[in-house]
């Protein structure tokens, strides 16, 4: 025995689904979102290039550290290290030139002895100081070693 009584087919609700005022609403609120996030975007990509100017002047100044401790051991070394001019220039990653500067080296009375080296990078033209190290070096004699 079957039922063969007529099934009824419901027609869709109205109220099923999103309507168009409903999206347009989503849509504003999302904007409304993204708008006030544009503010925090903006200071996270300029401490980002902060960042990287920063991380390559301090680069620079570990790289002229390196460089003066690996001279020979004689203050006339260290000086013409620091009086050096050429290569004081550097651009960082992104596009910013830094310029690294040395200061003069004293050479001390007596010999054995150590000379203050200092180093420092700034942005081209600028007086504000990057990144600064200062370091003692050993120093056997003014000119060079002697050799007994």
């Amino acid at each position: 025995m079957t039922d063969r009584t007529p099934r009824t087919v419901e027609s869709p609700s109205r109220e099923s689904g999103f309507g168009i005022i409903e999206v347009v609403i989503a849509m504003f609120l999302l904007g409304l979102i993204a708008i006030a996030f544009l503010p925090l975007l903006q200071t996270s990509l300029r401490l980002a290039s902060k960042n990287v100017t920063s991380a390559t002047a301090t680069q620079l100044v570990n790289a002229q550290m390196d460089k003066a401790r690996s001279l020979k051991p004689s203050c006339a070394a260290i000086q013409e290290l620091a009086s050096g001019t050429l290569g004081n220039l550097v651009e960082d990653p992104r596009g910013t030139v830094l310029e690294i500067h040395m200061e003069s080296v004293i050479c001390p009375p007596t010999y054995p002895g150590t000379v203050i080296f200092t180093t420092s990078v700034t942005v081209q033209g600028s007086n504000d100081v990057l990144s600064q190290a200062t370091t003692r070096v050993f120093v056997e004699s003014k000119l060079g070693t002697v050799a007994p």
